[in-house]
């Protein structure tokens, strides 16, 4: 999918926007062609990563392929390593809204996405490998390790936050682990439809 994206860039040239990325019609059309998922936000991430990563670079105003960099496609453990890392330390992707790349995070928030983005990654650690997880016991696990997610999801701000349609940290979780993770490889989701 990366790669399908890389060359819809090489061929179409398309305009950079104004704060990084690139239209979200051409977005949409490269998503058309992926095998790996059908969220809107898919190509939207790969775009986010492909430009952190020096995939592509900026040419008077176009996106072009960086082919001194597309080498970091041919190693998969590597590939996987930067995705990861891209997600731990990025505050471009926001997980806090359902369209992650729309909304500029408040760099409050910012802060504690990222700090979250660690607990998980911590709480995943202590998942057994190759082995499925309910994920209603890897959420009380979550809760039960992690002081910030439990602050989240008790927290006063969490019922305001259900009633003004905001974030909960069921939102958040949910869309870490059907998202992003899944995509890097690290998790799988087991039933798709169940889990929505």
């Amino acid at each position: 999918d990366l790669r399908t994206l890389l060359g819809l860039i090489e061929r179409k040239r398309p305009k950079t926007l104004k704060h990084g990325g690139m239209p979200k019609g051409e977005l949409k059309e490269a998503g058309r062609f992926f095998k790996a998922d059908g969220d809107p936000g898919y190509p939207d991430f790969l775009m986010l990563f492909s430009e952190n990563a020096g995939l592509v670079k900026n040419l008077s105003g176009r996106w072009t392929v960086n082919f001194r960099k597309v080498g970091l496609l041919e190693n998969r453990v590597k590939l996987a390593n930067t995705l990861l890392n891209f997600w731990k330390s990025t505050d471009r992707w926001n997980e806090w809204a359902a369209d992650r790349t729309a909304t500029v995070v408040k760099k409050t928030r910012s802060g504690e996405m990222l700090s979250l983005r660690k607990e998980v990654l911590a709480g995943l650690g202590k998942c057994p490998l190759g082995q499925w997880i309910a994920y209603s016991q890897f959420y009380k696990m979550l809760h039960r390790l992690s002081a910030s997610f439990r602050e989240l999801a008790e927290g006063p701000a969490s019922g305001r936050a259900l009633a003004s349609r905001g974030t909960t940290a069921d939102e958040i979780l949910r869309r870490m682990l059907s998202s992003t993770l899944a995509w890097i490889g690290l998790v799988e989701v087991g039933n798709l439809c169940a889990f929505d």
